[in-house]
């Protein structure tokens, strides 16, 4: 998936049968521009979130919004990956088949 020096390697959905699920994947980005990924979109989702993943206080981890989104370094990447940083896709429109990946 790539808009305009913008490329998104390797595409990845955990499987769901409703309600949500996370998309990872490698973004790259060649603009020339360093971006800040602040909203996405998928006709397979009604709402995606940039998500992060931190620790809760008590050894466990807890996700939450991304306030502000993710940085995207020109000539960088930002790893989205399951316990980091991820997209979160909500309202589901259809179940998301087992490792489906992403177009």
């Amino acid at each position: 998936m790539s808009a305009e020096g913008l490329t998104l390697v390797d595409p990845w959905v955990k499987a769901a049968e409703e309600g949500m699920t996370s998309a990872f994947g490698t973004l790259t980005n060649a603009t020339g521009r360093a971006l800040q990924l602040i909203s996405a979109s998928t006709p397979s989702a009604g709402m995606v979130e940039p998500h992060e993943t931190m620790g809760d206080g008590s050894g466990g981890m807890s996700m939450q919004e991304k306030e502000g989104g993710f940085p995207v370094p020109d000539g960088g990447e930002l790893v989205l990956e399951p316990g980091g940083d991820h997209l979160m896709l909500m309202d589901l429109a259809a179940p998301r088949g087992p490792a489906t990946r992403w177009s």
